[in-house]
């Protein structure tokens, strides 16, 4: 694993900011988008998929038919008991993910009605093979040093659901599924000698890893767990000066189930922290 610094909110948090239950409260960088540049890129640790590497997560499985959806009851408010909770249902669709030739990854999901938080477009883009192009996106400039293996630029479409898990097969194709589940946070080591939980939504670039999933394997991810969709591996052609280039159009098809109601929190480390989140990608021939 590699990458350029990213601040850390919680390196100067006080005994203030936590709360009695040992959960910090969100950092003021995770709750205003004020970055003005790309400052920097983290490139994600990528690990092989297997039962165990995943637990953390969720959990693999081999037919996607008898793979149940994990469905999140209706919190109770007050002291009278949620009854059911759970009846939305579940949604199951197929999800393609394609490349195109110019480098840049778009997708649809048919098992919901709407795919992206700006506008509910029927596709949308969330991965790029050129830097520069993720911060033209984004439209913020670029003054970050970038890494040179080929990896997928990410910083859009990052979520998770709060309603329930989520489950993402792929029958031919290697997928790679960037993931962040946070947790307890090592800076915070020293309060009466136990770390501080970090709020769920305090969710910050040097958290995410990448698993890759071989084809014929599904990975079912659990509810609050951040993630991106999926990234089928390009077929790339040529190198160009960033050490990554312009590939042959090429379309994953990926079997989703997820809850129907379909609870979305965005983060966005771009325009949070100033960072492209870069998956190394080990490419088709």
């Amino acid at each position: 694993m590699s990458a350029v610094p990213v601040p850390s909110p919680s390196a100067s948090m006080g005994k203030e900011n936590v709360a009695a239950n040992g959960i910090a409260a969100p950092t003021i960088g995770a709750q205003k988008k004020q970055m003005k540049a790309i400052q920097q890129a983290f490139v994600v640790p990528v690990l092989e998929a297997t039962e165990d590497t995943v637990k953390p997560y969720g959990n693999l499985f081999s037919d996607f038919e008898s793979e149940p959806c994990r469905l999140t009851k209706w919190p109770q408010k007050f002291w009278r008991p949620v009854e059911d909770g759970v009846s939305g249902g579940v949604a199951e669709g197929a999800f393609t993910a394609e490349w195109t030739r110019d480098g840049v990854l778009e997708a649809a999901n048919s098992a919901i009605t709407t795919c992206s938080h700006d506008g509910g477009r029927d596709v949308y883009t969330y991965g790029w093979l050129r830097g520069r192009d993720a911060a033209s996106a984004a439209t913020l400039p670029l003054e970050a040093a970038l890494p040179s293996p080929p990896c997928a630029f990410i910083w859009t479409e990052i979520n998770y659901h709060a309603c329930g898990s989520q489950s993402f097969f792929c029958a031919d194709q290697h997928l790679v599924l960037l993931v962040a589940k946070v947790g307890e946070d090592p800076a915070t080591l020293g309060h009466g000698g136990s770390a501080v939980r970090r709020c769920l939504v305090d969710v910050r670039p040097g958290d995410f890893v990448a698993f890759r999933v071989p084809p014929g394997v599904g990975i079912h991810i659990d509810a609050d767990v951040w993630h991106a969709p999926p990234v089928p591996l390009p077929h790339l052609l040529a190198p160009d000066g960033e050490g990554t280039g312009l590939c042959t159009p090429s379309k994953a098809l990926v079997l989703t189930k997820q809850a129907k109601v379909h609870t979305k929190i965005y983060y966005d480390p771009a325009r949070e922290h100033g960072t492209l989140l870069a998956v190394p990608l080990q490419l088709s021939d």
